[in-house]
């Protein structure tokens, strides 16, 4: 309505609403909408990242997936596991070769206290005595 009869219709009083694609209440800013109510499917706010993955949005958990579910620009950031090459085969690993990761890669393990990972049969974690 053209309620102060310039020609113009609800000028200066509409917001900008973003499309929620995935439904988690974040919304995709390239597709936008100006409305003085949010229509259907629209949210306030245009900060989701990824407006196909409901998991992925501001303030998410981080999973240990390879995606950005937080959306701080980094990936799986403080849920990787250290692993340790277990040269030897006897299932403890040598603490000066790791990798960080969500699973292990082949002939890694997660624990790292093997003094000699060349031998399977010597005592495979190293002593304080």
């Amino acid at each position: 309505m053209d309620n102060d009869c310039d020609g113009d219709i609800d000028e200066e009083v509409q917001d900008l609403f973003y499309i929620d694609s995935d439904g988690d209440g974040f919304g995709d800013e390239s597709d936008t909408q100006m409305a003085c109510d949010s229509p259907e499917g629209y949210v306030p706010n245009g900060n989701d990242c990824d407006d196909q993955d409901a998991y992925s949005f501001p303030g998410a958990i981080e999973f240990c997936d390879d995606v950005d579910n937080d959306c701080d620009g980094d990936i799986d950031e403080e849920v990787t596991a250290e692993f340790y090459l277990d040269a030897d085969g006897d299932g403890i690993g040598d603490s000066s070769v790791s990798v960080a990761g969500c699973d292990a890669p082949d002939d890694y393990v997660s624990e790292g206290e093997d003094c000699d990972d060349t031998d399977p049969y010597s005592p495979s974690k190293c002593s304080n005595n």
